[in-house]
């Protein structure tokens, strides 16, 4: 039933809003702090990051960074952008950012739902985000929605197929399901969800929206065809690693 379908995803979309404000706005919690002592995890990331985009020999003209906190990966994606906007739900993270980077522009507001024009993006970028979304069709169409034809989403989830995982699930099939991550006791007090995703399930979600992924192996091939269409004026038709348009 469409009707019921269409109240059961309001339901979702408002668990999604009473949850995850609280969390990142609480006054005892700091976003910030919580990484001082993740170098290693802040670093691996930046550096799949320049590899990824240094594949393109010119900045984007508009890249939205989706759930940007206080502007984390602002530096890292600066240099590959004439215009960034960091979009994110949390006022407190929304103030450190704008305090922290005067220049960067910052918009309240939620994955599934972006205050832009339909494909008016060149880039989207959605770090550390996807554990917190127990279904992320709503913020894959909203992406694919702001997108340009051809324009590039970056992402990053949280893996459930990892050795851990893998390891728990040798004698059964590994759910492709989002595996709640939770303790019991956090699930009763209903804090932030905390999910691992499947990446087949992912990869599959990505292709049902309008999503083209490209395997890894296949990047470097974006180097010289991006730069002629660059100078050429024309639209590359080669897509990033996890998900072009």
């Amino acid at each position: 039933n469409r009707g019921t379908l269409g109240k059961s995803r309001q339901r979702i979309l408002f668990r999604i809003r009473i949850n995850m404000i609280p969390h990142y706005n609480d006054p005892n919690y700091n976003y910030q702090n919580y990484w001082n002592n993740r170098d290693y995890e802040h670093q691996s990331e930046v550096l799949a990051i320049n590899k990824l985009l240094s594949i393109f020999r010119f900045p984007f003209s508009r890249i939205a960074d989706v759930g940007g906190g206080f502007g984390r990966h602002y530096p890292t994606l600066a240099p590959f952008a004439k215009h960034i906007t960091l979009f994110e739900p949390s006022a407190k993270l929304r103030n450190l950012a704008k305090k922290t980077f005067p220049q960067l522009k910052v918009l309240h507001s939620f994955s599934h739902h972006l205050p832009l024009k339909a494909k008016s993006i060149d880039l989207v970028s959605m770090i550390r985000v996807a554990h917190h979304l127990t279904d992320l069709a709503p913020t894959f169409s909203e992406i694919y929605r702001v997108l340009k034809p051809g324009g590039y989403f970056l992402l990053e989830f949280a893996n459930s197929a990892n050795f851990k995982t893998q390891l728990q699930h040798l004698f059964s099939d590994l759910p492709q399901v989002p595996i709640e991550k939770r303790s019991q006791a956090n699930i009763s007090k209903k804090t932030i969800a905390f999910v691992n995703h499947h990446p087949q399930a992912v990869l599959k979600l990505l292709g049902n929206t309008g999503f083209k992924v490209m395997p890894r192996d296949q990047a470097a091939m974006l180097w010289e065809q991006e730069e002629e269409a660059f100078t050429t004026g024309k639209e590359g038709e080669t897509e990033e690693e996890i998900g072009g348009n």
